[in-house]
């Protein structure tokens, strides 16, 4: 699926930190791909807007690690 929530254009294009962070993943798939992950995403919004203002994306192992150099903290959405 594509297109989860509206986001800065900056962001997702190169250099910017989704776009970073996809490619962490993707990086992480080719290498390992017999490793299952699963991707939980928590968005931050300022007031009654729909457009979040941050993510946090939190990435883990099937077998229940947490990997904390895929995950995101808050990625901004300005």
């Amino acid at each position: 699926m594509i297109n989860y929530f509206s986001q800065n254009a900056v962001q997702n294009r190169a250099g910017g930190d989704w776009y970073k962070m996809e490619t962490s993943i993707s990086d992480f798939k080719r290498a390992n791909p017999n490793k299952k992950i699963k991707v939980e995403m928590e968005f931050y919004f300022d007031g009654t807007s729909k457009r979040p203002t941050s993510t946090r994306v939190d990435v883990g192992l099937f077998d229940g690690v947490k990997d904390n150099t895929l995950s995101k903290r808050a990625i901004t959405n300005p």
